[in-house]
């Protein structure tokens, strides 16, 4: 089996791909990382003991999803909700020590969404969401 090359990425065809092995393997591909480890980051890896997550209640979720943020955010940012074709779909502000909030979900099409915040100083957090009607 040949390897997909890794730089350059590879096009839209390449990440399409990727995000749909991601869904069945236990590995998860990032080329915005592919400078370090070849790109791959894995899905089950031991996480350490203080690292805060994005929670999603309920997820899979229909029409509406209130979000969990971590203790810690001191900062203003965005949470961007991404596609699998890595578009960005909806964003909304997150103000400093906020702990939560609910969007409405209803115009996102069915699917698997990454949703990242992003806050001064860049990515802080990525979880996925599944979307289900």
């Amino acid at each position: 089996m040949k390897k997909l090359p890794l730089s350059p990425p590879g096009g839209n065809a390449v990440y399409r791909a990727r995000g749909m092995y991601a869904l069945v393997a236990d590995a998860a591909y990032n080329d915005a990382d592919a400078c370090a480890i070849q790109g791959l980051q894995y899905k089950n890896a031991p996480a350490a003991a203080n690292v805060a997550a994005l929670t999603f209640v309920p997820n899979p979720a229909t029409n509406e999803v209130r979000i969990l943020l971590p203790d810690g955010i001191d900062k203003k940012g965005v949470l961007y909700f991404y596609n699998t074709l890595g578009q960005v779909v909806l964003s909304l502000p997150i103000d400093n020590r906020q702990t939560d909030l609910t969007v409405s979900i209803q115009h996102l099409s069915v699917g698997l969404y990454y949703v990242q915040l992003t806050q001064e100083g860049g990515i802080r957090l990525t979880q996925k969401l599944s979307v289900i009607r």
